[in-house]
């Protein structure tokens, strides 16, 4: 499985509506994609004080990287890309992503470098 993690630092003038907007869209390019299992977005909370640049974020689980390639190459996903570009600070420098391999859950996780 790939957690595709998604990190916005929002610019101060960032409208909130175009936000939701863009992860309306995001939901719309999941239901078209076989191998999503889950989807979620809100506030960073920040509790360990250590990313208060990133205010918001969401995070989808696909079943394998040619699920995330599908949504990645998926129009409405370029779509949602530059609303979410426009948003923050320094456009597409404003957004961080990490694509996690957590494996199916039956492997072991090997930290190359360990």
């Amino acid at each position: 499985m790939i957690k595709h993690c998604v990190f916005l630092n929002l610019a101060e003038e960032a409208e909130f509506e175009l936000l939701m907007d863009a992860y309306e869209m995001i939901g719309e390019v999941l239901d078209d994609i076989d191998g999503v299992y889950d989807f979620a977005a809100g506030p960073n909370r920040d509790f360990e004080g250590k990313s208060p640049a990133y205010e918001t974020g969401f995070v989808i689980t696909f079943v394998n990287k040619d699920a995330l390639d599908a949504y990645a190459q998926h129009p409405k996903h370029a779509e949602a890309g530059e609303i979410l570009t426009s948003l923050c600070f320094n456009g597409a420098a404003g957004i961080l992503v990490f694509d996690l391999d957590v494996g199916d859950g039956d492997e072991e996780i090997v930290v190359e470098g360990a």
